[in-house]
C-alpha cells in the first residue's frame, strides 16, 4: 500500500493515540529482531489519529531514533485505522496503470469520501459475479471486457503526508505506509505457513493494548470491517489492579458483540458467524481474553504464536509489537 520507493527495508514504525512503536529486523526465519523499542506519550499529542502536537510527536521519536542508531533508516510505517475508507468496487480487467485511472477518477465522480483529496492503493479480488457485473453495468461501467472486483482502499493525501512528514523529519526515509489491519493480517499468514494452519473462512484479529485495541474482520481472505476501538479509563490499568482487568474485558467484550452483529448482519451475504478471533498484543491481557471471549464465536479466541517464530531479541514477548513487526516485514518474508 502507498509505496514511497523500491527495496525491502527492515523497519516497521507504528504512530498511534498514545506513543510509537519501531522494531528492526532482519529478514529470516526465524525472523531475526535486533532491536524493539516504545515510547508512550506524556500528555494527548494525537487524538483519534489526527496529530494535535507535530512538534512533540517528532521530538519523541527522534529521541527513539537516537536511541537506536536508525537515523536515515529505511522504514514502513503505519496510517491510522480511523482515517481509511475500504470498499469494494467492479471494474473491466486491464492492466494495473489503467485501473488506477478507472479507481482515480471513480473516487473524484462519486463525492462519497469524506475527504476531497484522496490517496490510494487496491487489492485485486478475482472475476466479478454476475450479480456484481450487472451492478457495474447499471452504474454505467462497461461490460466489453472481463469484469474484476477490486478492493479499494483510500486515506486522505493530508494524512499520508502528515505521517510520513513526522518520519522525514525525525530522521527516518519512509518507504510505504500501510495500515494496522494488513500488517497483522500479514504476521497470521506468516504463522499459518510456517505450521501448516489452514485459516478459517471468517476471522478477526484482535490487537490489544492498555489504552485501545485494533479489530479486524476477514472473510475469504479479504478485510471486511475494520475498527479502532478506544478504551474509556484505560490509564488505571497501570495499577494492575484485576479489578480494572476485568472491567477492560467487560467494556472490550461490549465492543466486539457489536462489531460481530453489524458483520453477521449488515456485511456478511449469508449472516454466517464468525469462526474464531486471534489475539495479539498486550501479554497481561492475553492471559485473559482467550478465556473470556469463549462465547463470542464459535471457534473461541487463541493467541498467535509469533514468539515462536522470532529470534535473537531479548524481549519477553514480541506480541505487543505485533503492527510494526507486520509492517517491517513487508515484502521480505513469505
Amino acid at each position: 500500500m502507498f509505496g514511497f520507493g523500491k527495496g525491502k527495508a527492515g523497519c516497521g514504525l507504528h504512530i498511534h493515540d498514545t506513543g510509537i512503536k519501531l522494531i528492526q529486523v532482519k529478514p529470516s526465519f526465524p525472523v531475526k529482531v535486533l532491536q524493539a523499542h516504545a515510547v508512550e506519550f506524556e500528555d494527548q499529542f494525537i487524538k483519534n489519529g489526527t496529530i494535535i502536537d507535530e512538534d512533540a510527536v517528532t521530538a519523541a521519536l527522534g529521541k527513539l531514533i537516537r536511541k537506536a542508531d536508525l537515523r536515515k533508516a529505511r522504514v514502513h510505517l503505519a496510517l491510522p485505522t480511523s482515517s481509511v475508507v475500504m470498499r469494494k468496487s467492479v471494474f473491466p480487467s486491464v492492466h494495473d496503470k489503467e485501473m488506477r485511472n478507472l479507481i482515480d477518477v471513480e473516487l473524484y465522480s462519486s463525492g462519497q469520501l469524506p475527504f476531497s483529496n484522496p490517496s490510494f492503493d487496491y487489492i485485486r479480488l478475482g472475476a466479478a459475479d454476475d450479480e456484481a457485473a450487472a451492478a457495474a453495468e447499471d452504474s454505467g461501467k462497461s461490460r466489453s471486457k472481463k469484469q474484476e472486483q477490486v478492493m479499494i482502499i483510500t486515506t486522505s493525501r493530508e494524512t499520508v503526508d502528515a505521517y510520513t512528514g513526522l518520519a522525514y523529519k525525525a530522521g527516518l526515509e519512509p518507504v510505504s505506509a500501510d495500515i494496522p489491519s494488513f500488517a497483522l493480517y500479514r504476521l497470521l499468514c506468516l504463522m499459518a505457513q510456517r505450521t501448516k494452519m489452514t485459516l478459517p473462512e471468517s476471522f478477526m484479529i484482535l490487537h490489544v493494548e492498555k489504552d485501545q485495541a485494533e479489530a479486524v474482520v476477514f472473510q475469504n481472505g479479504v478485510p471486511t470491517v475494520t475498527r479502532t476501538i478506544p478504551i474509556f479509563g484505560a490509564k488505571a490499568l497501570n495499577s494492575g489492579a484485576e479489578m480494572n482487568i476485568e472491567a477492560y474485558t467487560r467494556s472490550l467484550q461490549m465492543e466486539l458483540s457489536r462489531l460481530i452483529n453489524y458483520y453477521k448482519y449488515s456485511v456478511s451475504e449469508s449472516q454466517r458467524e464468525l469462526d474464531q478471533i486471534f489475539l495479539t498484543g498486550n501479554p497481561e491481557l492475553l492471559t485473559v481474553l482467550p478465556s473470556t471471549f469463549e462465547g463470542l464465536v464459535k471457534g473461541g479466541a487463541m493467541k498467535m504464536e509469533i514468539d515462536q517464530m522470532v529470534a535473537g531479541t531479548s524481549l519477553e514477548s514480541v506480541l505487543p509489537y505485533a503492527i510494526p513487526l507486520g509492517l517491517a516485514l513487508k515484502g521480505a518474508v513469505g
